[in-house]
């Protein structure tokens, strides 16, 4: 058996090392154009970065010809090929048709693999019955084919992630909106992997010719004109067939992309998709914006329709893979997204209720249906050729009907003006072109000529506006003028009784957009009814369909601003102190059980992930009720468990945890080397606490326990309704902890959420690199957050060099990595700095002197620790480690500024420093919290007082920072002045007001 291709990680490795101004260069032109054309390559000489991804590509597309070869020219396939018929929902297809496939028009000449949903990833298209799969050749073939398109497809979603990354952050969305408002996209995508073949097409079903168009200047087209129904679309092309053609023909297939065109609607003509390919180690990956996407900016991202024509007659084999990254069925589609880029641009009116894709889906094709069937054209067929006789279209313009005149049909000859005739995918939701009516364009349509067998749409994904590009049929550009002008007049004249309409009408639109705006019931609501409810909790809905976490959690149930209060909740259980300091261990069982509400507690942990339900199904491999992954994990868990408390001379030869002496050994030797477990078995009985259905508990009810309280346990303690919110690393909400004047803890938003969106924490005590927030993670709440969610400026932010470091779970021995290093350190100055601060707030406790020279001390170390991880340990200026460092540096400043005695040049001195380290601090804290978060309200009243009193006594310390445009006075006032602003603004979002909340909730 052959080994893997290429590993996820490899693919994605690869990707991550490319430069980011090749995906910037990307979003640019796809803002512009709605087409981008990639060069997957390293700029640096001793890269191979494309050279690799070619030869995984090329893998795919020669196991995939191999395939088609062998299903189509033998009779009896060993390969057993998953068919498509022509009635199958194209949309959500998966396995292989032939030329004209699904009776449609966009595979007249196209034959090959289709790859959707679930099947995307791990879709299996060959599925050989016993006899071939002992024949070990064919077994062997098999496997080959779908890991190398399992490959494909993880290059291909890799290109697109790092695409909508770049484009989240033109548009200044969160990192990952794409990913967690509308995915995941791995399992609702859908790829091709096709070739073009020029033979004669087949006959369908119902008798009629679905191929046989040319262009106005002859040539054959292989694929008609549309605009992909997805958010993006990527398109790599199989190049071999290029470099097998003469010398001579092969710079203009490569130059063209072999026939790949584009049009342009400013100038009414097709362009040729050039692009200079003479780099036989480039990867050329051509993206296109989607109609979807472009929907919900308001088409400020314009979707590309495009074609394919034969390049040349000699190229009979045109391959190519295509990935449509589709929102899944139930993804919100808002219109607009929350871009703050796209705010002032769409007007209030111009704004839509959010509607989920699976309905889109819908209205596209009952809008398509219901124009189809409105069609007035009688079609008579002569061969290849079609004439068409049209009527007089009618359009209805707000009730009233206004007679255009003929439209006159195309001359083939003439550059043709498809931009002014496109059929409108989203008439369904009402007109988003403010110089036309939403029936204007249907019924215009009526008298395009069009064919009356029109396509689904969603043919092979084909199209999603069948604005097709005959050129014998379509309109003068002087006609579309004419028609378009009398419709506006009609418009005008109708103005007043539509305001009228509109007004009577308002409360009742409202009334349906606020609903559905709430209705998340597909999200499947969670009623924990034994819960008693949190103190307060704001707009957000407890549910148990999400695809974070353990699939329960709180979601917005309306859009939420920035330092909302969603929930108020006191603890259910805080730790001991024998707990504290510790890893948590049985000695907080130990407490639970002792607790004077321990039965109540007991039976709350039952529906704690993991629940007692799916621990009793794990254990009872019941597959009916538990998914295998989940059950393999639960099992593993406890195993793991009790080999950390196996009595000693037990767990000592123990395999199953190989740090086993650093978990919680003391605890063990404490009991005398009895077993830990019984001996809580026993309390537990001793004490009458039982389960819910009145059995005592167990060994695996005692292990579960644990097992909740790690995965759900926070600083302060276990909340019940804080525990359902889920973890992320760039979380949109923070928990306040309770302090002496309050026994309650706040979460509020730090981040605008959509309708919809998960509410999500850090489950983590400080700032830390990837490699220590994953084995923290694992250790405390046993889940592994893995590595595929750095992406973009998160994943520069965790390199170290050029490289990401190795992020085990399990380490033996001391982590002496220079990302530990930088922690450790600065978690030592950082105890230092509280303990000097404590002591100048209480006056100065011993000696004053010495308390300030410690402040001192610490100021200059905190530089140094900042210069030395810059340049020697960390070598990156942009390191998440930083913003601690930064941080501690800043705070340091400020207790030595409080030093009464300071004189007025080492004064200026420590402004200059702590001004340098809060320029450098605000951008690294905007990139890991947002720009809302409350961190930088502080950070911005530090950096204003610093510049402020610079000012005012020594202007020239911050000339002398040589800040870029930061050379005169009135630009450093400009800062103090926006970084004032920026503080209050920021303040103004976390108000104190959960008493207020709270007695309006008791009342």
């Amino acid at each position: 058996m052959t080994s893997a291709i290429s590993s996820d990680d490899t693919i994605d490795a690869m990707l991550n090392e490319l430069p980011s101004s090749l995906w910037q260069q990307a979003m640019k032109h796809l803002q512009e154009s709605g087409v981008a054309v990639v060069e997957l390559n390293a700029k640096n000489q001793n890269s191979n970065i494309g050279q690799r991804l070619k030869e995984i590509h090329q893998k795919a597309f020669d196991t995939a010809r191999q395939a088609m070869d062998q299903v189509l020219t033998l009779n009896d396939d060993p390969l057993n090929v998953v068919l498509i018929q022509d009635d199958t929902d194209s949309a959500h297809a998966t396995g292989f048709h032939t030329v004209g496939g699904m009776s449609s028009r966009y595979n007249a000449h196209r034959e090959g693999f289709v790859f959707s949903d679930n099947g995307a990833l791990n879709g299996r298209v060959l599925t050989p019955n016993n006899a071939a799969n002992n024949n070990q050749d064919i077994a062997d073939f098999v496997e080959i084919f779908h890991q190398a398109q399992r490959s494909m497809f993880q290059s291909l979603h890799g290109i697109a992630d790092h695409v909508l990354q770049a484009m989240e952050s033109a548009m200044e969305l969160p990192s990952q909106w794409f990913q967690q408002q509308l995915g995941p996209t791995q399992t609702s995508s859908q790829w091709h992997m096709k070739r073009y073949t020029m033979q004669q097409q087949r006959q369908t079903q119902d008798r009629r010719n679905i191929g046989a168009e040319t262009t106005e200047s002859g040539q054959a087209i292989l694929l008609p004109m549309h605009t992909d129904p997805s958010l993006i679309s990527v398109v790599i092309h199989d190049w071999s067939c290029v470099e097998q053609q003469p010398t001579s023909s092969q710079r203009q297939i490569s130059n063209n992309l072999m026939g790949l065109q584009v049009f342009d609607i400013q100038n009414s003509q097709w362009n040729d998709l050039y692009y200079d390919a003479s780099s036989n180690s480039s990867v050329l990956a051509t993206v296109f914006v989607g109609s979807v996407l472009s929907h919900i900016t308001d088409r400020t991202w314009p979707a590309a329709k495009h074609r394919v024509v034969a390049t040349s007659p000699s190229l009979s084999s045109r391959m190519a893979a295509t990935l449509f990254v589709r929102p899944k069925l139930s993804a919100l589609l808002p219109m607009p997204l929350p871009s703050p880029t796209l705010t002032p641009i769409i007007t209030a009116n111009r704004r839509k209720s959010p509607i989920t894709f699976g309905t889109w889906l819908q209205r596209v094709a009952k809008n398509y249906e219901s124009t189809k069937k409105k069609q007035k054209t009688t079609i008579t067929s002569t061969g290849d050729q079609v004439s068409h006789k049209m009527e007089n279209p009618t359009a209805k313009i707000n009730g009233s009907d206004v007679v255009m005149p003929a439209l006159v049909a195309h001359n083939q000859d003439e550059p043709q003006n498809v931009g002014d005739q496109e059929e409108d995918p989203f008439a369904a939701f009402g007109s988003d072109d403010d110089d036309s009516n939403d029936d204007n364009d249907a019924d215009m349509d009526e008298g395009n000529g069009k064919n009356n067998f029109q396509d689904n749409p969603f043919d092979a994904f084909g199209s999603d506006d069948e604005d097709e590009d005959d050129c014998r049929n379509e309109l003068t550009t002087s006609s579309v003028l004419v028609a378009k002008s009398l419709l506006d007049a009609a418009n005008q004249k109708l103005a007043a009784k539509a305001i009228e309409t509109a007004s009577g009408d308002q409360e009742g639109s409202s009334s349906e957009k606020q609903k559905q705006q709430l209705d998340l019931s597909y999200l499947q609501p969670l009623r924990l009814t034994t819960w008693p409810a949190p103190l307060y909790q704001g707009p957000i809905l407890l549910v148990s369909a999400l695809s974070v976490g353990g699939g329960r959690g709180y979601v917005a149930s309306q859009p939420i601003p920035s330092g909302t209060l969603v929930l108020v909740e006191e603890t259910m259980i805080e730790w001991s102190d024998e707990q504290l300091g510790k890893k948590l261990g049985m000695v907080s069982v130990r407490h639970l059980l002792e607790h004077s509400n321990a039965q109540r507690l007991v039976l709350d942990f039952e529906t704690f992930h993991p629940t007692k339900e799916d621990m009793d199904a794990a254990l009872a491999s019941n597959e009916n009720d538990l998914d295998e992954a989940t059950m393999e994990q639960i099992i593993k868990m406890i195993k793991l468990v009790e080999a950390e408390y196996k009595p000693v001379e037990e767990s000592e030869s123990s395999e199953l945890m190989p740090n086993a002496e650093d978990v919680n050994s003391s605890e063990r030797k404490n009991q005398d080397q009895d077993d830990v477990i019984n001996t809580l078995v026993t309390l537990a009985q001793e004490r009458g606490i039982q389960s819910s259905d009145g059995s005592v508990l167990t060994r695996i009810d005692i292990v579960r326990l644990l097992l909740a309280l790690r995965y759900n346990g926070l600083e302060s303690g276990v909340y019940r309704h804080v525990a359902m919110l889920n973890h992320d690393d760039y979380p949109n909400c923070a928990k306040f902890m309770p302090d002496d004047r309050i026994s309650y803890s706040e979460v509020r938003t730090t981040r605008p959420i959509a309708v919809g969106e998960p509410l999500t924490i850090s489950y983590l005590p400080r700032i830390m690199c990837h490699a220590s927030r994953r084995r923290h993670l694992w250790e405390q709440h046993r889940f592994d957050i893995g590595v595929n969610h750095l992406k973009g400026q998160r994943y520069k932010m965790e390199l170290v060099g050029n490289s990401l470091p190795p992020s085990p779970l399990f380490q033996g021995g001391k982590d002496d990595s220079s990302t530990r290093r930088v922690e450790r350190a600065t978690e030592e100055l950082e105890t230092m700095q509280k303990e000097v601060a404590a002591d100048i707030q209480e006056g100065g406790v011993g000696d004053a002197n010495n308390t300030f020279e410690t402040a001192k001390a610490l100021e200059l170390s905190s530089l140094e620790l900042y210069t030395q991880a810059v340049e020697e340990l960390l070598q990156n200026s942009d390191h998440i480690l930083l913003i601690p460092i930064l941080s501690l540096h800043v705070d340091s400043c400020a207790c030595v500024l409080q030093d009464p005695s300071l004189k007025n040049a080492v004064r200026m001195g420590v402004l200059a420093r702590q001004t340098l380290s809060i320029h450098r601090l605000l951008p690294l804290q905007k990139a890991l919290l947002g720009p809302d978060h409350f961190e930088l309200a502080r950070t911005y009243l530090d950096f204003a007082n610093a510049i402020s009193e610079l000012l005012s006594r020594s202007a020239k310390h911050l000339y002398e920072l040589r800040l870029p445009s930061l050379d005169t006075f009135s630009s450093w006032s400009s800062v103090e002045s926006h970084s004032r602003k920026e503080h209050s603004r920021i303040k103004a979002l976390y108000p104190y007001d959960a008493s207020q909340l709270l007695l309006q909730t008791k009342t």
